[in-house]
């Protein structure tokens, strides 16, 4: 005699527990929260290079190119900033900007180099995006290297807000301030640039 699933279920109660507990945890694996690098935009210094990849030295100019990536998870309009910043407070053995760590915690350490540090170079552009959208943005930076060696040298790509300053000599500047990126959900990103004579 055929028997329907219905019939065998309503036969073997076990079995219907069984197989309803599978279910449950199936759909339970299904329907777990993407990773937070999923679920936020994301912004990443994916290279960074010096002029003819010369060496860089404290003390002494530096021409960097470096391309930032936005990765959003959201429409978005505003402005990135990429700069070149430096810290005398705060030392490469401080933060955390390797690929491979949390990067709520790299947040928290880009967080404290905007607030603790000085920028040497800096680029801007306007940007918008939507979900999914990824572009990649090319930035040219030219500073004088502090004489160091104390301290640390950071290049930070981060999101913000743009506005129009005066500059030193009367001309029109746009200038970009952070902001929030948690209450955003912002990643922003972040490489260390290490002269060679560090000790």
């Amino acid at each position: 005699m055929r028997r329907s699933l219905r019939h065998v279920l309503a036969h073997r109660p076990v079995a219907a527990v069984a197989l309803a507990a599978i279910a449950v945890f199936t759909l339970s694996g299904c329907l777990e929260a993407p990773e937070l690098e999923d679920r936020w935009t994301r912004l990443d210094v994916v290279s960074l290079t010096t002029e003819a990849n010369a060496p860089t030295k404290w003390g002494e100019p530096v021409t960097l190119h470096a391309r930032g990536r936005i990765t959003y998870r959201a429409v978005l309009t505003g402005a990135v900033a990429m700069e070149l910043r430096y810290s005398d407070a705060i030392g490469f053995a401080d933060v955390q900007l390797e690929d491979d760590v949390d990067r709520l915690a790299m947040t928290e350490d880009i967080e404290q180099i905007l607030a603790g540090s000085t920028v040497l170079a800096s680029g801007a552009q306007s940007v918008t995006g939507f979900h999914k959208l990824i572009q990649e943005i090319d930035f040219d930076l030219q500073a004088n290297l502090p004489a160091g060696p104390e301290g640390g040298l950071f290049v930070i790509f981060y999101f913000g807000e743009e506005e129009e300053v005066e500059g030193p000599g009367g001309e029109m500047e746009t200038v970009v301030h952070p902001i929030e990126f948690a209450a955003h959900e912002i990643l922003p990103g972040g490489m260390e640039l290490v002269p060679e004579d560090t000790p």
